[in-house]
């Protein structure tokens, strides 16, 4: 894929025959996963940070940003009559220069349009990193402190700024699967933010280690945290503030994830390994041997049904045969 650059960010499509790659040469190329081409190039001034690629299969929309500014680059509409032709050129000089000043907190967000299918969206603070909701409407981008935090609307292009307090900085934002909350990790905390009613629902508080990562369960009961002193917090955020299982490790958690669709999640430690393991949670999901002990009951009734058949049917022949 690469000849003579530095590859900084890598982002794969939903679907998973593309692949995003921030290059240091300030450009974004869009690679095809099955034949190892460069379909795509959008080209900037500046380096970008924080490259996302939209959670949703309808949607052919990627995120990124160069210090305040929030770019958006529908490739549906932006690459539809320039796949053999020239890449995207974003001009990024300009708000480069105009971020370098001091951020007022209380300017809003905007809202401007670039080209066909490029827009932006102008923060109050410089970002560090993005995080899509799930169903691909939502983006919620946040700087270094918790009370840096924004969610956008792609579809309404509306901006809901978070007022949580503190000057602890963030960790890890992700959204609620299920519901209209956000869960916000900082360094010494954890809070379930409702963004509809603006509050806090739930806080989570460690005051001995520092939060380096969590992750929620698809089903939106449970949440994994990662902390630095090598401790693996099990929380049901719809309970309790306590953990309920806790888990050690010689070396500090830098990553969780939950299995989308199985009960597995991962981890990944600080001394460069990944561990995987499962669990069982009552009434909520099946592991996965479960699933081979069904299959294999149900194979084995057809076989059993099918020779009763075959009897009966050769039972009701031979009689035949015979009157």
């Amino acid at each position: 894929f690469f000849k003579q650059k530095t590859a900084y960010d890598i982002a794969s499509c939903l679907v998973g025959s593309e692949m995003c790659i921030r290059d240091s040469d300030s450009t974004v190329r869009i690679w095809s996963l099955s034949t190892g081409r460069c379909l795509h190039m959008i080209k900037t001034v500046t380096p970008v940070s924080s490259m996302t690629w939209c959670p949703q299969k309808e949607r052919y929309l990627i995120s990124f940003h160069v210090f305040n500014i929030l770019y958006f680059v529908d490739l549906m509409d932006a690459l539809k009559s320039r796949f053999n032709d020239g890449p995207i050129e974003i001009n990024t000089e300009r708000m480069t220069a105009s971020s370098s000043i001091e951020l007022p907190s209380k300017v809003p967000c905007g809202w401007f349009d670039l080209n066909k299918g490029v827009y932006n969206v102008t923060n109050p603070y410089y970002l560090t990193n993005a995080s899509w909701h799930h169903k691909g409407d939502f983006l919620c981008v946040y700087g270094s402190n918790i009370n840096e935090i924004c969610v956008h609307q792609i579809s309404k292009r509306t901006s809901q700024k978070l007022s949580i307090e503190g000057n602890n900085s963030i960790s890890r934002i992700i959204f609620h699967p299920c519901k209209p909350c956000l869960l916000v990790a900082s360094v010494k905390f954890i809070v379930v933010y409702d963004l509809k009613s603006q509050q806090i629902l739930r806080k989570f508080v460690f005051e001995s280690t520092r939060v380096n990562t969590l992750d929620v369960h698809p089903q939106g009961d449970y949440i994994l945290v990662g902390c630095a002193n090598g401790k693996l917090y099990w929380y049901n955020i719809e309970q309790s503030s306590n953990a309920e299982r806790t888990l050690s490790f010689n070396y500090g958690v830098i990553s969780v994830e939950f299995h989308k669709t199985q009960p597995f999640f991962s981890i990944e430690l600080n001394d460069s390994s990944v561990q995987i393991f499962s669990f069982f949670v009552a009434c909520k999901i099946i592991p996965l041997f479960g699933f081979l002990q069904l299959q294999i009951l149900l194979n084995f009734l057809m076989l059993h049904l099918c020779d009763q058949l075959l009897s009966l049917f050769a039972t009701l022949s031979l009689l035949k045969s015979e009157i």
